[in-house]
């Protein structure tokens, strides 16, 4: 037995403290997982808790095989359900954070007109991606956001790794058509 799997089942039987190592083994991940969904970092911690509520009200139907794999398919539909709640309320927010544009801001040496394009076209990227239709964004998420290779994602979601390649390539495609558009 693995000392994951002690950790599980230590928290089967209702120890807190392997629990949270479980919270802590998995948040970073996770957090991650919702972010690239959801894009807010408060409603992304948000969705984080409620994913780790659900993934102790679940543990007991978690059936051996990649509990990373398990924790990140729950935190992949606690990030669906969220958006589309929201986008169907409309409550979906336009407002970029400056701590979420970081990551489309280059070197310090550019101008700030400069900081500001890269930002918004990061940010341009980021919602064309979110307009896939689901089948294609998560393949996108998953290959260039979480660095997962074709057959990591095929065992994943159980289809063949030619699937994931068509699907990666209609989901660049479809991009490229919608830049153009936009």
């Amino acid at each position: 037995m693995t000392s994951e799997e002690m950790i599980i089942n230590n928290a089967l039987s209702g120890n807190q403290e392997a629990f949270r190592t479980i919270v802590d083994n998995y948040k970073r991940y996770v957090f991650a997982i919702i972010f690239n969904i959801i894009k807010n970092t408060e409603e992304t911690e948000n969705v984080a808790q409620e994913t780790f509520l659900q993934v102790y009200r679940s543990l007991s139907t978690y059936r051996q095989g990649s509990f990373k794999s398990w924790i990140g398919k729950i935190a992949v539909h606690k990030a669906i359900d969220w958006k589309r709640k929201n986008c169907r309320t409309g409550a979906v927010d336009r407002v970029i954070y400056l701590e979420d544009m970081r990551e489309g801001i280059a070197a310090e040496g550019d101008l700030i007109e400069e900081r500001i394009i890269k930002a918004e076209e990061a940010y341009r990227i980021k919602e064309l991606c979110n307009k896939l239709p689901p089948i294609y964004g998560s393949v996108i998420n998953k290959y260039y956001i979480e660095n997962r290779n074709y057959q990591e994602i095929a065992a994943e979601e159980g289809v063949s790794v030619r699937t994931i390649e068509t699907r990666l390539y209609r989901a660049k495609k479809l991009l490229k058509d919608a830049w153009k558009e936009g």
